[in-house]
Order: structure tokens, then sequence, then C-alpha cells
């Protein structure tokens, strides 16, 4: 069997890998539009730092893809599929021939691109996207050679407060523009304030609710936002981020207006034999009925290793929880599951536990706060959480991964057993309090 895999980042590298060690009798291709294979993109920010390598944050290199006896195309581009004649058109690497592969089975794992705002194109030495490992050398390159005083940073979503936390640890006075009201949609308004707040408090400049009018290169950018004038050392766009799958307007593949792939529970597309994985792929949630985008590494290693395992079989995917964790300079936001804002817009009976306090005895010097919301569905079934607090927070975070993959009731907080330690008991009698607030909530 022929297997030929769009895309080499987390999704088409663990599939590709998994596979060919089961199946090492079957032929594994791999098309991938750059150089560098499977990095973890959320990891590109420590590229920042001088000790960090390249191969640091790749999790299958190219040398270890090719000892397995997987064929590579590196900057590849597929141009079209033809799902009738199972065959698809690339143009291949520097010598830029076209070549037509055909394959059995055909797996897209093409993830998505950075947006391309206009009012960047053609810009100078101290633009920069945030995109790839590429772009991050050249950032780190610029800042060792001119070591810059501020930076602006456009867009407010994960990544842009990923790379705000990333250069404040390098003593850059970051600006953070947002064309919306707040940042970090993806989660709801009572953590976007606090995350907010606490930017600010640790002096990165918000200007949200608006836009870049106009921007001139020089040895410093100087940029029109709204009706004010700025000028910085240099520009890191983060706004936003399209799916990569051009290629396939020419088939009948399922696809949203803008171009995410829909599967079924098979991750399978509406086309026998063409399957999508990744950031690409619009995939049922496990918390609700309804189609998502989880657009994260843990999501898409997982889709990757079902897949391997049960392309010829009848087992199907249960969905993904969705987990996100995003650094907000030394504090940890993070959410699992369904969150209030998506069950008002899903319709569902729910009930909201809060919790706000120290996470440590009174017997610990220390105050480390956590706030969480938990969200329990009519049944008192448990179906997604938010929290935001220091790092210790992520003792716990695997513990609602598990609860909402094994359908936990409210009943099994309190009857969870832990480990006792002095310090972080307090940690797991908080999940023990979620489950008593939820059942006493329903008395």
């Amino acid at each position: 069997m022929k297997i030929v895999v769009i895309g080499a980042q987390i999704a088409g590298a663990t599939f590709a890998v998994n596979y060919k060690k089961e199946h090492p009798e079957d032929d594994v291709i791999i098309i991938n539009k750059n150089i560098h294979t499977s990095y973890i993109t959320s990891a590109l920010p420590f590229l920042l730092k001088e000790d960090i390598k390249d191969d640091d944050i790749i999790l299958y290199s190219e040398k270890y893809l090719k000892s397995l006896g997987i064929k590579l195309y590196l900057k590849s581009e597929v141009i079209s599929v033809e799902p009738d004649t199972k065959t698809l058109k690339i143009i291949k690497g520097a010598s830029g021939t076209l070549e037509t592969l055909d394959y059995d089975k055909l797996i897209i794992a093409s993830g998505c691109n950075s947006v391309k705002l206009p009012i960047f194109e053609n810009k100078g030495n101290n633009f920069f996207i945030f995109k790839n490992i590429l772009n991050i050398n050249r950032l780190k390159k610029f800042i060792e050679k001119n070591e810059p005083k501020n930076a602006l940073i456009v867009g407010g979503g994960g990544t842009g407060i990923t790379v705000a936390t990333a250069l404040n640890k390098l003593n850059i006075d970051i600006t953070i523009v947002e064309k919306e009201k707040n940042i970090l949609r993806q989660f709801d308004i009572d953590f976007q304030i606090y995350a907010k707040e606490y930017l600010e408090k640790n002096n990165i400049k918000l200007l949200l609710d608006s836009e870049i009018k106009a921007a001139e290169q020089g040895n410093k950018v100087k940029v029109k936002i709204n009706k004010e004038d700025y000028e910085y050392d240099f520009i890191v766009v983060t706004a936003g981020i399209i799916p990569n799958t051009n290629y396939l307007h020419n088939t009948n593949i399922h696809m949203t207006q803008n171009g995410y792939i829909f599967v079924n529970e098979k991750l399978e597309t509406n086309i026998k034999d063409i399957y999508a994985i990744g950031d690409c792929a619009i995939v049922k949630s496990s918390g609700v009925e309804e189609y998502i985008l989880p657009k994260l590494a843990g999501a898409a290693k997982l889709q990757a290793e079902y897949l391997y395992r049960n392309i010829d079989s009848n087992k199907t995917y249960k969905g993904t929880t969705a987990p996100m964790v995003i650094n907000v300079l030394d504090k940890v936001l993070a959410k699992i599951g369904i969150i209030e804002s998506q069950a008002e817009e899903n319709n569902l009976e729910y009930k909201i536990i809060e919790i706000k306090e120290n996470i440590y005895p009174n017997y610990i010097n220390e105050n480390k706060e956590i706030y969480l919301k938990a969200i329990f569905n009519k049944n008192l079934d448990f179906i997604g959480i938010e929290m935001f607090g220091d790092e210790e927070i992520f003792n716990i975070l695997n513990y609602f991964t598990s609860a909402l993959k094994g359908k936990f009731n409210a009943k099994d907080f309190i009857q969870q057993e832990f480990y006792y330690t002095p310090k972080y008991f307090k940690l797991n009698e908080i999940i023990k309090e979620i489950g008593e607030e939820a059942l006493k909530e329903n008395e």
C-alpha cells in the first residue's frame, strides 16, 4: 500500500513515523512545503534563547524519518489533488519540476499559514512574522545584532501573548496591538480580563480596539495606530491563521468557507481514502455535538496516533477535549473542554463552580493564587474548566483532561484518591472541593 502524507509537522510526521513502524512493508511518502520537519510551533519562542538550537524543538528529524524508510519531498508544494484517479501533482523542491504521485490513501496534514496583512508586504529588516524556524532565527539574529529596546506585537491571541512573554524575558519593552476589544478571545471574558490586568501590571502595553493604519520602514518602524503615531525597533506579526488547503479547491472535499476540512468519526473526509488531521481539520468536540477547530499540537498528535492505529478499522475517534495552555509571563492560563460561553452558544443547561484561593497551606509561607471555573451539565457531568494561576497548576491540569475523557460526574471528583505531599496537598483538595460545591448546588 502507498500512503502519501501532505505536511510534516506534528500531525503528519507523527502519523507517518508510527504507521511506518507498524507497516514497514508499505510505502510512506511525506510532502512538506518547508525544509524543517515536525517542529513544535508552540516551542518556537524558546529559540530566542541563546543556548537553544533548532534540533532542540524538532520531534522527528529529516535523518530519522529517512532512517525508517520514509520518502521525503521537502521544500515541495502540492498544487492539486485528483481523487478520481488517486493522484496529486507537486512542484518539487529547488528544481521546480512538476511530478505526479499516485496514492492508495492520502493523509492531509498541511496545517495553517499566517494571515498576510497587506500593510506589511515588502517591508524591511525589522518586520517579522511568527511562523516557522527560519522566521524565528531571523528575529534572533536581529536581536543579537541590534539589541532593540522596544517592539510592537500585532495580534493579542495566544501566539501574540506567547511571543510577548518570550521577548519580555529579553528585557524588551512590549506593546501589543489588537483590533478586538480584548485579548485571548478563546477564553471567557473574566479570564481575558485576568490576563489583561496581569500583563498591564507587568508593564506590557495593550492597545485594544485598535488598528494599524500605516507603517513606514526605517531604522525604526513608524506606525499609525488609529490616529496616533508610534515608533518601534521592530514588529512581530501574529495576527491570525488560515488553513493551507488552497490546493483542494478543485476537489469535492467538504470544507468550510475559509478552507477547514470536515472529517467524520474516523477522521476521513467525505471522499473515501482521503483523511485530514491537525490544524487544517475541523473535528467533533468530546464535550458537545459540535465541530471545533482545536489548532493545538496535543490534539493534532492525538488525531495522528488514532489514525495510524485505526485507519483500516471501524473504531471511532472520540473527539477532542481541546486542551489549551498559554504562558502569560510567569502565569499560566489554561482551559479544557467546554467553557461557559460555548455552553451558552449551544443552549446547554449547566452549573458553574468558581474557586479563588491560595494553592498552598498556611504553613507554606507563600501566596500563589489560583482562579478556576469548572462547568458541569444538568446531570452534574464534568464538561470543562478554565484556570489562571502559577505554574503549579500543571500538577492538576492533566487530571481534568482524564476527567473529561472518563466522563466523570461531580461524585467522582470527591471520591478520588491522591498522593499526599505537605506542599501540594491543597491542590488535590481543590479538586474535591469542586465536586462538593457542584453537589451542594444541586441539593
